[in-house]
């Protein structure tokens, strides 16, 4: 590809970079540059055991185990944000590499909700895809972006980015690409990057308090709430500083380290094969901690010894231990907001707090990155630059990154192409081809 010829860079090969790409590509016939810090997905799966590459790489955050596809309206404010869009949504669905249940679980809006007390309990339609099929399903979508022409490019870190013109013109190892407009899909790992990327444009990072908590893993047999493999379970509790909520219930998955800014976290992720344990994370927001350096803290204080992983039956003990701390004064109200949240899952037989074989991994966090302001088609208050999925702050999640991508994709055919996103249009590839096993 010319490099003077480009259509469009996407900084990000994550899902929804590599969605947009295709999209673009297979659709238009855009001439498409997609630029990835990380590995390539192969190699990542290679270096896996290394957990400095479970957000960066070609597949993005996550896509090295399996995972849940979270349908509407999980997120419930990224669907806000793209209302006009969602008659596309079944057609979005359908031009994804997923069995036809997958499909049809997902375009169905499954959710319930009920008051407990003062915990609500929300549960949403969700998908589940194992190691295997999340592997195929990312060399698939990877496969297909080649195959459309798109020019995918790993290891290959954005330094700076400049407009001149009409065009934007990005320094990537050393060289200068040009194209007319550029998808940043850059990922949570991407927020400080991206944010001192765009500092010379007038473009709006709103800083948001951080999600910190604690991940739990408990046997199935000893909880009423989380027993269904890949449902995507909820409970929260607002109290008059802190919203606090279970998050990302793996159900029949396990707890896996990640690696971010020379700290460690703990998330939840699915092998090959199921497990016959739950684990959740358990996080506190809390109004008077921003950012994602907030984060960062609460991480490299709780592992400054090393990671802690503690009986849940002694969580009550331990937390005290940490409030004695100076150090960890700033997050003693989210302690004790996680302690009361934990008692009231316990009292409604959702956790049991005595199980010998239920074990708490500190720390866990999520959401601390910022939200930058863009329009319902993910477009920046720069023309042309647009900034989809986990990098835009709105949302979460491998569906959600990839329906952002859709929109701004959408957006920018439109525009260069007149093509308009209609019923049928998307889908000439042989879907055969690419098939993962239900």
């Amino acid at each position: 590809m010319n490099k003077n010829n480009i259509d469009i860079i996407i900084v990000g090969g994550g899902l929804g970079g590599l969605l947009s790409s295709v999209l673009l590509s297979e659709i238009s016939g855009l001439q498409v540059v997609l630029l990835e810090a990380g590995n390539d997905y192969e190699d990542r799966r290679l270096l896996k055991a290394d957990t400095r590459h479970t957000l960066e790489g070609i597949g993005g955050a996550g896509t090295l185990g399996g995972g849940k596809l979270c349908g509407r309206p999980s997120s419930s404010k990224l669907w806000s944000k793209t209302c006009r869009s969602l008659g596309q949504y079944a057609d979005f669905l359908s031009f994804l590499d997923l069995p036809h249940s997958a499909i049809e679980t997902l375009k169905n809006r499954n959710y319930s909700q009920l008051h407990l007390g003062r915990l609500q309990h929300k549960q949403y339609g969700s998908y589940l895809l194992n190691e295997g099929q999340m592997m195929q399903f990312v060399l698939n979508m990877r496969e297909r972006a080649i195959l459309a022409g798109v020019d995918l490019k790993p290891n290959s870190r954005v330094d700076e980015i400049k407009r001149n013109n009409t065009n934007y013109e990005v320094l990537v190892n050393n060289d200068w690409i040009s194209a007319k407009k550029v998808i940043f899909a850059t990922g949570r790992s991407g927020s400080l990057s991206l944010k001192k990327l765009l500092g010379d444009f007038p473009i709006r990072f709103n800083e948001q308090s951080p999600d910190l908590g604690i991940r739990i893993t408990t046997p199935k047999y000893s909880t009423d709430a989380f027993i269904e493999n890949g449902d995507d379970v909820k409970y929260k509790l607002n109290t008059k500083h802190h919203s606090v909520r279970t998050f990302c219930v793996c159900t029949g998955g396990s707890v896996t380290p990640v690696s971010f800014e020379n700290s460690t976290y703990f998330d939840g992720h699915f092998g090959s094969t199921l497990t016959d344990s739950v684990n959740l994370g358990v996080m506190s927001r809390e109004a008077g901690l921003v950012g994602t350096n907030a984060a960062l803290q609460y991480c490299q204080l709780l592992s400054k010894n090393g990671l802690p992983q503690i009986p849940l039956s002694d969580l009550h003990a331990y937390i005290n231990l940490l409030k004695k701390r100076s150090n960890m004064t700033p997050f003693n109200a989210v302690f004790d907001s996680l302690i009361y949240f934990v008692d009231e899952l316990h009292n409604r037989g959702a956790l049991k707090l005595n199980n010998s074989d239920s074990k708490v991994f500190f720390p866990a966090i999520d959401r601390y990155w910022p939200r930058v302001t863009t329009d319902e088609y993910f477009e920046s208050s720069c023309s042309g630059l647009y900034v989809i999925g986990d990098a835009a702050g709105i949302a979460r999640g491998f569906l959600q990154a990839m329906w952002s991508g859709w929109c701004a994709s959408a957006s920018i055919m439109q525009q260069i192409k007149g093509i308009q996103m209609q019923k049928n249009a998307a889908f000439h590839h042989n879907k055969e081809n690419f098939a993962i096993a239900p």
